[in-house]
This record gives structure tokens, sequence and C-alpha cells, in this order.
């Protein structure tokens, strides 16, 4: 048995080697790379002498979003979003929440099973930042059209908001 596990790895070493490295964009090779590592792991847990192979898999796989490259993955992918946007508005948002968005998903798949309470914290210390009530100010009047306040009130805040 231990010889297929070899021989699986050695089909998935040559698929990184020499197909993976073609892949475009870099986000996706990383993922790719992260995935055939996952698979090399997954014939391991197969053909090891450790019949639990439900159990092992499941502790494998359950931390796939939390592995290294795919975290980098996750960060190039948003980074090419920002990229792609031209309206310097949206590319503050998505520069501002990205981290955030990483570590959630990370916090989905790591070893720790308090998911709920590590993604409340994460996201309430993000609401409650700095950085967070100067992207509101800097941008409140995109926001102060839509709120249902009377002209007047909305003429006093125009005062306080660059624009």
């Amino acid at each position: 048995m231990e010889t297929l596990a070899k021989w699986v790895q050695m089909n998935l070493d040559f698929v990184q080697e020499n197909f993976v490295v073609q892949v475009k964009p870099d986000y996706a090779q990383l993922a790719l790379s992260a995935f055939l590592d996952r698979g090399k792991l997954t014939a391991e847990v197969l053909f090891d002498e450790n019949p639990d192979n439900k159990t092992q898999l499941v502790e494998l796989w359950s931390s796939f979003t939390a592995d290294p490259k795919m975290v980098e993955a996750f960060g190039l992918a948003l980074d090419g979003l920002v990229a792609s946007v031209k309206d310097q508005t949206l590319i503050s948002g998505v520069e501002l929440v990205r981290e955030k968005l990483i570590q959630t998903l990370v916090a989905l798949t790591d070893a720790n099973k308090m998911n709920g309470e590590q993604v409340a914290a994460i996201w309430k210390d993000f609401l409650k930042s700095p950085e967070v009530l100067a992207f509101i100010v800097a941008n409140a009047a995109v926001w102060l059209d839509k709120l249902p306040l009377p002209a007047w009130l909305k003429s006093i805040i125009n005062l306080f908001i660059k624009k």
C-alpha cells in the first residue's frame, strides 16, 4: 500500500512541476498547488496503517482554507480585484476589508472550532476600528443622499463633509 501512495504522490509532483507552474493568474496557481499538496497527504492517509480514513480526511481537508498557500491565494485574488477597479472609493473599501475577509476564511477552517466567536471578534474589532470610522467619514457623501433625513439636516451635514 505504501508503494501505491508513493506512486500517487509522484504523479501529483509531476503535475505540480510541469503543469501548475503554467497556471495563471498567480492566485489560481497557488490554490491549485495547495490542492495538490492536500492530494498527496490524502494518498498518505488512504494508504497508511490507520484504518480510520474518514476522521483523518476530515481533519486534513477541513483546514484547507487555513493553509498558508490558500491564505496567500486569497490575498492575491483580492489584490487582483483591487487592480481591476477604477473607483478609488471602492478600492479603499476592498482594501479596508481585505485582511478581515482572509481572517474570516481562515477562522472557519483553523484548529479552533469556536468559529462563531472568532468571526464575531474579527468583525466587532473591525467595526470599532478607527480605520472604519475614517472610511465612513471620508465617504459620507456617497450615503448621505440615500439616508431618509430632512433636507435641512443633510445641508448641515454637507457643511462638514469633504466632497
